[in-house]
């Protein structure tokens, strides 16, 4: 207690009380209630979303044949990916040769 009591006697004198007083120019209003302030204010909702991977693989899966069905009708009857298998003869001309024995 001997190495407490200057700190104690110190702190005695730099103490005071505080007074409270009224100022003319600061009349106290009357304030509304917390919940009417906070009755309008709009609340943040933050999306949590717990397997985006998982979601990210849904989503591709349900736009993917919608995306293909679109592409499709966009292009009409134009065919997609297919080549034309015969190809027309150019200057000559295809003669069918018949057996003259009749066997087959």
């Amino acid at each position: 207690m001997g190495k407490e009591e200057p700190y104690r006697d110190q702190a005695d004198k730099l103490k005071r009380r505080i007074e409270r007083y009224k100022d003319p120019e600061h009349v106290e209003t009357a304030l509304p209630p917390r919940s009417e302030l906070h009755r309008y204010k709009k609340k943040k909702t933050k999306l949590k979303l717990k397997f985006p991977l998982l979601r990210l693989l849904v989503l591709f899966f349900i736009l993917l044949p919608i995306t293909i069905f679109s592409i499709y009708t966009y292009l009409g009857n134009k065919h997609i990916g297919t080549l034309k298998t015969t190809i027309p003869a150019k200057g000559y001309e295809t003669i069918n040769v018949e057996n003259p024995k009749g066997d087959k």
